[in-house]
């Protein structure tokens, strides 16, 4: 009796030492066929920072497949694309046994010809989860497990380590029952999230509460509402440079990115 609640005291004791501790875990972030990045992820006394880095990683030799594999990309050429994907900040909280997470993000516009950054607000459902206890592989020294979601359209797998007690990942995912250390949506070879880096007692100087007072304030919905207007003028645009009776031919509903459908719009 005496060794199961000495036990039991050192595992609460040292639960509450990794809480307390910071967490840092760098993801490379495959974010489409011609862009690698990384997302480094911080979580202290609760607070959530993800912070995906302006440098683009590992520069290919082409760009890709299709239409892509026709342009070259020199050195030069290369680093002065770096600019083209600037800083993007991911803020938020863990919860208990929430429905819903209130995250904000800074984001540009889905526009080659409009770069006004934004400071969005947005409140995400909870995906429902499928966990595969019977699927694991080890990532970054840990053992982590399978699962799967819908998340606003797409269809989701992620692996998780129960060891970093942590609901929460790279992007806007959370919701199980442990730290997210590999995400990707099914059958891309991007929008991949791979964890090369985790680190359980970091010394970062992290501002968790970044003001951006610069950037103008908009809801999810008004930046989709935004976002959606932009890729219709831009249809149309494109459309009217094209030979007589080319249309142009679009997956879902023209969106770009992981989110597809929203929860307002079932």
């Amino acid at each position: 009796m005496k060794y199961r609640f000495f036990c039991v005291i050192l595992t609460i004791l040292f639960a509450n030492t990794l809480l307390a501790q910071q967490i840092h875990v760098r993801y490379r972030y495959v974010r489409s066929p011609v862009a690698t990045l990384y997302e480094d992820l911080y979580i202290k006394d609760g607070k959530v920072i993800s912070i995906q880095d302006s440098l683009l990683s590992t520069p290919p030799k082409t760009l890709g497949t299709g239409w892509y594999s026709s342009i070259s990309v020199t050195p030069k050429s290369y680093k002065d694309m770096t600019n083209i994907v600037p800083k993007m900040y991911f803020i938020s909280k863990l919860g208990q046994s929430e429905a819903k997470r209130e995250i904000s993000f800074t984001s540009n516009k889905q526009s080659m010809f409009d770069n006004e950054i934004l400071f969005v607000h947005d409140e995400i459902e909870a995906p429902k989860w499928v966990i595969d206890y019977n699927s694991t592989r080890k990532i970054a020294g840990y053992e982590t497990i399978k699962a799967t979601t819908n998340f606003r359209g797409s269809d989701i797998t992620a692996y998780f380590a129960k060891d970093l007690p942590y609901s929460t990942g790279p992007f806007k995912f959370f919701g199980l029952p442990g730290l997210i250390l590999d995400v990707r949506v099914d059958g891309l070879n991007y929008f991949i999230w791979k964890a090369v880096l985790v680190e359980e007692d970091n010394h970062t100087n992290v501002d968790y509460n970044p003001k951006f007072k610069d950037y103008k304030k908009v809801s999810m919905k008004e930046l989709v509402k935004i976002n959606d207007g932009l890729n219709s003028d831009f249809k149309k645009k494109t459309q009217s440079i094209l030979p007589a009776g080319t249309k142009i031919t679009q997956e879902d509903n023209g969106r770009v990115g992981v989110e597809k459908k929203f929860e307002w719009e079932e």
